[in-house]
């Protein structure tokens, strides 16, 4: 498969950079690598590869920054996106695929799991399967398979906020997907359990409702669907690795 692709790698640690470039290219791969983020958003203007690998902790412009800013162009917006990176938390993860990464592998680096990774992603997932619209041909932006169902899926647990009791069998079952299928393609792509999944959606959701003041912790908590305000603030804290109060405090200083 490496013959007729093309690979860009990104990572500001040129040990790792070098070790990729010389292993992928030993495999038939034609490989680029760069070190920083920056310098691929310029290469992509002359050159498109068939898939980005990238660091997420880097100076300057991380990981995440860098998705945004390939899928903010409609010239490069169905590139395909994989994050590696050391960096474990829930959200850090959560953030990346709703940047639009479409997988995630963990540092150190198994180059044969990355290879297997990259080789999935080609032959299942970086192909255009729709587009909006050509009414709303202005604001088109062309999707991977894995982004849009990513995006249907996050969807519909939004669809069902409120709902404390909403779970793998309620989404499984509104994707027309079975439990095991949609367990497997939640791991796969988000590298999360359903639940974890579920929980991430809602606490995401929930910074928003932080914003404005009259919305006490306890009433955000009921919004996004925690069954307590204990609980919430368990789970926000383990998410985010602040307490709500303290996030919220940020939120407003930055919203001045």
């Amino acid at each position: 498969m490496g013959e007729n692709h093309t690979l860009f790698i990104v990572d500001d640690d040129k040990v790792i950079l070098r070790y990729l470039k010389t292993f992928f290219t030993k495999g038939g791969w034609n490989v680029e690598t760069f070190y920083s983020a920056k310098e691929i958003l310029e290469r992509v203007k002359t050159k498109k590869p068939s898939l980005i690998v990238t660091d997420l902790d880097m100076p300057e412009m991380d990981g995440i920054e860098l998705i945004q800013n390939i899928k903010a162009n409609p010239k490069f917006s169905d590139l395909a996106v994989l994050v590696m990176t050391s960096l474990h938390e829930n959200h850090v993860r959560f953030q990346s695929f709703k940047a639009g990464a479409i997988h995630f592998v963990n540092k150190p680096i198994n180059p044969y799991e990355l290879e297997a990774a990259v080789r999935s992603i080609l032959t299942q997932f970086s192909k255009i399967t729709s587009e909006l619209p050509k009414a709303n041909a202005e604001q088109a932006v062309k999707k991977t398979a894995v982004e849009s169902w990513i995006g249907e899926a996050e969807q519909i647990v939004l669809d069902n906020l409120t709902s404390s009791e909403f779970s793998l069998d309620e989404l499984s079952a509104e994707l027309h997907y079975s439990r095991s299928a949609v367990q497997k393609r939640i791991k796969q792509f988000t590298g999360l359990s359903v639940s974890k999944f579920i929980r991430s959606v809602r606490l995401e959701k929930s910074l928003e409702f932080m914003v404005d003041e009259e919305n006490s912790i306890a009433q955000i908590a009921h919004l996004v669907g925690f069954k307590s305000h204990s609980y919430y603030t368990r789970c926000f804290k383990d998410y985010f690795g602040t307490d709500p109060v303290k996030k919220r405090r940020e939120l407003l200083r930055e919203a001045v």
